[in-house]
């Protein structure tokens, strides 16, 4: 069509583009109005026929099989065949019969409410004739006006068609097609179904949000739970949330899970595996508390007794991250054995496969507790390895993770430097043990800490921002020589810590710190009280790295006098 050709080009030149291939894709792109008017007077011309099967073709798509399109358009075989004869004369349709010669054909084939119209019939077509339900379900999103009982059944075969057909070797969960989530929105909004079904529907509506959206998840949970008609379906909703994000849920999920983790014992295999989820959830509720920590820390013993029930499930897995995350922090199962079951952990799961839901801060997701316990097992080689298992790719980490690992390989340049981390952007962390042991971390390794010392006091509450908040600020003060200040906030930390149960110096060295400051002060009994605790933690828990910090620290007293902490 020289005249489609024309004008094409009449609106390229008039946009500064000229005859050459970087003007390809203008060319391509270009819907000039004055063709986009011609091609409606042209439509407008045609007989009934013809217009319908133009909306009938758009709306289907290109290459969609010419008896359904017959079939939308009302067309018998004869019919269809003169119909495509005329409009592929006259330069509206390809040659084949199957497409239109321009996008502005198929844009201006139907008027809105026509293409609605037809969607919805189309959908119906597609649904009677067998047709796959994710693509009866785009034409019903198509629709704005309610949809009947049918076409939510279909939205929500859709949505899981999708979900487990997105990526076929489902290593990777993370990666949630959005066109599930909103599948499932239409469905919920469309449906007129009350009580546990509906309560079913919120929650195939948070699984499909749980990666992308985790906080929407939760929400969805929180309302599908009181719909619910079985105990054990309530459990099920509750492993949707994930459990870095447990301790932010509303108070009466929180309960939800603790009373689902109290409840009888699973028999079948399907029940196991949610019951593990949730003790999961469960432990990572109490892991500010030292009561429950210290439940963690017994469940954990029993796991280092037998643990191939646990490692050999992904339901187990996350609960033995949990637990081992949980001796990490209060020092109170041997460093030794968290190695050798982390180790596994690291052989078993690549750590691409762990990693966050958006929005989770870093280091709180599944990968993040992992990192932290084996650092504090003094195990960071393995990490690295594990990490950025090839040096030429990009780390499969968090900036935040990578730099703990370094840091504990004693690269305190290299972690300050990664980009997008807490360390370089001078940003502020979240009240989550990772960064509070990363803040250590920094301290104890002379790496810059998060810029001068704040002021105030910290964004958000919780004995975590506190003490995170304080340790911030004894590096500034010991950057600024203020020994007095850093020992302030070193011993309020330390106050904060012991409250929440978090007593392993390998990841909160703050007594050996204070010990050394006391000492500059002369106050050597009080020096001597902390660094002997310190010493006692750091031979219950066993790590190479901790112990030897703490024998320095300790050593000093049959030395001169030394500087403070870097």
């Amino acid at each position: 069509m020289p005249s489609v050709l024309r004008a094409v080009l009449d609106e390229v030149v008039a946009a500064g583009g000229g005859p050459v291939a970087a003007c390809g894709a203008a060319v391509r792109a270009a819907w000039p109005a004055v063709l986009r008017e011609r091609f409606v007077r042209c439509l407008r011309a045609q007989d009934d026929a013809a217009r319908r099967y133009l909306g009938a073709l758009a709306v289907l798509g290109p290459g969609t099989d010419p008896a359904i399109v017959a079939r939308l358009a009302d067309l018998d075989p004869h019919g269809l065949r003169a119909v495509q004869g005329q409009l592929t004369d006259q330069g509206l349709l390809t040659d084949d019969h199957t497409g239109f010669t321009h996008p502005l054909v198929r844009d201006v084939a139907a008027d809105p409410a026509e293409r609605e119209r037809l969607h919805l019939r189309a959908a119906r077509l597609l649904h009677e004739t067998g047709h796959h339900a994710r693509q009866v379900a785009a034409h019903l999103l198509a629709v704005a006006a309610p949809l009947d009982g049918w076409a939510v059944e279909v939205l929500r075969a859709a949505a899981h068609q999708t979900a487990t057909a997105h990526r076929p070797d489902a290593a990777d969960d993370h990666d949630t097609d959005p066109v599930a989530v909103r599948y499932l929105r239409r469905a919920l909004l469309d449906s007129d179904v009350r009580g546990h079904e509906r309560g079913a529907l919120l929650v195939e509506l948070a699984a499909a949000e749980r990666f992308t959206e985790p906080g929407t998840a939760v929400r969805h949970v929180s309302q599908a739970l009181p719909l619910l008609a079985s105990p054990q379906d309530r459990a099920v909703a509750l492993t949707l949330i994930d459990p870095s994000t447990v301790r932010e849920v509303p108070a009466r999920v929180r309960e939800a899970v603790r009373a689902a983790d109290a409840g009888t014992d699973p028999v079948a295999d399907d029940e196991r595996a949610v019951a593990v989820r949730i003790r999961a959830r469960a432990r990572r509720l109490a892991e500010q508390h030292p009561e429950g920590l210290a439940r963690s820390c017994a469940l954990l013993r029993e796991v280092v007794a037998a643990p191939d029930g646990y490692l050999s499930t992904a339901a187990g897995r996350e609960l033995v991250g949990v637990l081992l995350h949980a001796a990490a922090l209060t020092g109170a199962v041997p460093a030794a054995d968290v190695a050798h079951l982390g180790e596994r952990l690291l052989r078993i799961t690549p750590a691409r496969e762990v990693r966050p839901p958006h929005g989770i801060p870093p280091g709180d997701g599944p990968r993040g507790l992992l990192v932290l316990a084996l650092v504090a097992a003094d195990r960071p080689r393995p990490l690295e390895d594990w990490l950025v298992p090839d040096p030429a790719s990009p780390a499969a980490a968090t900036a935040d993770e990578l730099a703990l690992v370094l840091l504990a390989r004693g690269r305190p340049a290299e972690a300050a430097a990664l980009p997008g981390g807490v360390l370089r952007e001078r940003g502020v962390p979240t009240s989550a043990a990772f960064h509070t042991a990363l803040i250590a971390a920094a301290i104890e390794a002379g790496a810059p800490a998060l810029g001068p010392e704040p002021a105030g006091r910290p964004p958000g509450g919780g004995l975590v921002a506190h003490a995170t908040h304080q340790l911030v600020r004894a590096a500034g003060a010991l950057r600024a020589d203020r020994q007095d200040l850093a020992l302030e906030c070193l011993l309020d930390c330390g106050r904060h810590l012991e409250h929440l149960g978090w007593s392993n110096p390998a990841l909160f060295p703050w007594r050996s710190w204070a010990a050394r400051l006391l000492r500059r002060r002369g106050a050597t009994a009080a020096a001597l009280e902390w660094a002997d605790e310190d010493l006692a933690l750091a031979r219950a828990w066993g790590a190479p790295a901790a112990l030897g910090r703490a024998l320095r620290v300790r050593a000093r007293w049959s030395a001169g006098p030394r500087a403070g902490p870097s």
